[in-house]
């Protein structure tokens, strides 16, 4: 179930976009992964009839990314946040809310970074990401190829 309507909506609204920024690139063939929390995230209705939608969580290899494979042309991550350790926002976490810290060669790795490894192992580019603002600075220092879009920002004080 739907936890926060409100919510709800403006992950969904927030899927639109990407879906409409893809089209408008030339997509014709779209999957969604609902990736977030308990994987039934989005309203089903408010997206468009053609995409194709994967939900909840079915203990896929490629997580975040389920039913990714060579047959796609690119990667659009919607809504990501900093690595768990980070300081960056209050939901600084990967793969679980639990505070488990993941490393990939010493370096702490966020949702996107374990993600567009496994695509980019696929030979599928990760070409637009979208949440926190400390994210995207990672990415841009990262891959500066990568489309980045900040918004939102934690504080703390």
């Amino acid at each position: 179930a739907i936890a926060n309507l409100k919510t709800a909506k403006a992950l969904s609204a927030e899927a639109i976009a990407a879906i409409e920024g893809a089209e408008t690139a030339g997509a014709t063939d779209i999957l969604v992964k609902d990736a977030h929390s308990s994987g039934r995230n989005l309203i089903t209705a408010m997206l468009p009839e053609d995409v194709r939608l994967i939900r909840s969580w079915a203990g896929h290899p490629l997580c975040m990314v389920q039913e990714l494979d060579e047959s796609f042309d690119a990667v659009l991550m919607i809504g990501y946040h900093s690595a768990a350790g980070s300081e960056a926002n209050s939901l600084a976490h990967t793969l679980s809310l639990d505070a488990v810290e993941i490393r990939i060669n010493g370096q702490r790795a966020s949702e996107f970074t374990v993600h567009a490894l496994a695509s980019s192992m696929l030979g599928v580019p990760a070409v637009f990401v979208s949440g926190d603002k400390c994210l995207m600075q990672d990415i841009e220092a990262v891959n500066p190829a990568i489309g980045p879009c900040a918004l939102k920002e934690g504080r703390s004080e």
